[in-house]
């Protein structure tokens, strides 16, 4: 018997439609194919019957042949020459006992806060290993909370900035030491700004709270305030939002928040919304009932997102851009293949250190800040292993390759180390916990953006101004 093709059936209210994993491309069905072929039972199509309608480009591939690997040498070659950002772990000190914090002792192989800081060697290291290979420098501030050691990062970026003439700041904050000096300095150098704050008062209060037990919502909400009326320009250009759902899933706060604050949260781009870390941790509760509730909330934001796309009012939106947008952009600025390509990324796994390198405090070189520790690829006195790199690459594309080259799904999947990083290793068996929800959210992407493209073919016209990572 042969294999059936990957391909998925799907429909929106109007029309029928496959997805070819091979030509990576939506087509149109009648009634007869749909009955014939996509109805019927996978164990009795044999390729005969799939002959009949290869002429419409359908069924091209049967298994994936292989992943977009790069060879060693090839790897050895962009490391030298192509580094993404430097990210870098300026203190593991923080102000804050966020509830669901990575760091709170409630996630296996991380760590837990303390009070160690970089130091000044172990960061200068960095730089002088990072910036001759980056042709777009790009320096990240993290922590703990970086601007507990404002001093710090000042000398980190004079440094840098006496060997290159300009670079790219990131700094991710929880917002409670943004006034004063540090947002002159932060504005002075056009420090792209992540603050987080999770919805209304109450729902922040409840998970986001100081050291002392103290509630933060309006500290930051006043800091935000006070720094966009000292600094406009910058703030408007400069500064986003990151907000974290938690149990029970209600969006309604972080709605809220938004709709009550549109003079500083005016752009949906600029907002980011993220649903709290469930892997590697008993602390989240996931009742049958409580993910009930999130795929209701997300159903809700998706009817939203349709309507303003459809009806070109996009203004009204607040953090249904952070939930759909990636997928669409992937979807609508897809590369669709004349034949049959059977050679698929490594899901949503990047090239390690291509896209950016986590330094912890220690000096130790990591593949991104949200993998777990065990696995670091080099250090500030060594510089990056190609070879551990290679292997990192090598080990997750052995324990994934036969789930993902059957899965219809594999160009769209999200899924990356993260995912299956155990402890000093990788586990496929924690990766495929997540498959048949990840397949069933590109299902759902895939319904969204054709059924919005029947309604408003330019919807996403806007999409091609801007480029998405």
């Amino acid at each position: 018997m042969d294999q059936f093709p990957l391909v998925f059936p799907f429909r929106t209210d109007d029309r029928r439609y496959v997805y070819d994993l091979g030509t990576n491309d939506f087509f149109t069905v009648d009634q007869e194919i749909w009955d014939n072929f996509v109805q019927r039972e996978i164990s009795v199509l044999t390729r005969k019957d799939i002959s009949a309608v290869l002429a419409d480009g359908i069924f091209t591939v049967q298994q994936a042949e292989q992943f977009i690997l790069p060879s060693y040498a090839a790897l050895q070659n962009k490391l030298e020459h192509d580094l993404g950002s430097l990210i870098l772990c300026v203190s593991e000190k923080c102000n804050m006992r966020c509830s669901y914090c990575t760091y709170g002792g409630n996630y296996t192989y991380t760590r837990t806060h303390s009070d160690r800081t970089m130091s000044l060697d172990v960061a200068r290291r960095a730089l002088d290993y990072y910036l001759p290979r980056a042709p777009k420098p790009t320096l990240g501030f993290f922590g703990g909370e970086p601007l507990l050691v404002p001093a710090f990062m000042e000398k980190i970026l004079e440094y840098a900035l006496k060997k290159v003439d300009s670079i790219d700041v990131n700094l991710t904050t929880n917002g409670t030491l943004l006034r004063g000096a540090v947002v002159d300095w932060l504005a002075c150098n056009k420090v792209n700004l992540l603050v987080s704050i999770d919805g209304i008062q109450e729902t922040h209060d409840r998970n986001r709270r100081l050291r002392s037990g103290t509630p933060t919502f309006s500290l930051i909400l006043d800091n935000l305030r006070k720094a966009a009326a000292d600094h406009p320009e910058w703030f408007k250009k400069s500064v986003r939002v990151h907000m974290v759902a938690t149990p029970p899933y209600d969006l309604r706060p972080y709605e809220e928040l938004i709709l009550n604050n549109r003079d500083l949260f005016e752009d949906s781009l600029a907002i980011s919304l993220s649903f709290v870390n469930t892997q590697d941790t008993d602390a989240v509760e996931c009742s049958p009932s409580i993910e009930a509730n999130k795929t209701k909330e997300i159903e809700r934001m998706r009817t939203q997102y349709f309507h303003a796309h459809v009806q070109e009012n996009r203004s009204k939106l607040t953090v249904e851009s952070s939930l759909f947008d990636t997928e669409m952009f992937k979807i609508h600025r897809r590369k669709i293949f004349d034949t049959g390509n059977g050679i698929i990324p490594l899901n949503g796994a990047c090239l390690p250190a291509l896209r950016r390198i986590y330094v912890d405090v220690d000096g130790r070189l990591h593949i991104c800040e949200r993998i777990n520790g065990s696995m670091p690829v080099g250090s500030v006195y060594d510089g990056v292993s190609a070879r551990l790199i290679h292997n990192i690459i090598e080990n997750y594309a052995h324990i994934s390759s036969k789930a993902c080259r059957n899965c219809w799904a594999a160009r769209y999947c999200p899924l990356c180390y993260v995912h299956a990083a155990d402890n000093e290793c990788f586990d496929i068996k924690k990766k495929e916990t997540r498959c048949e929800a990840i397949r069933k959210s590109i299902c759902d992407s895939f319904i969204l953006y054709n059924s919005i493209m029947e309604r408003n073919p330019e919807a996403f016209a806007y999409m091609h101004e801007f480029f998405m990572l």
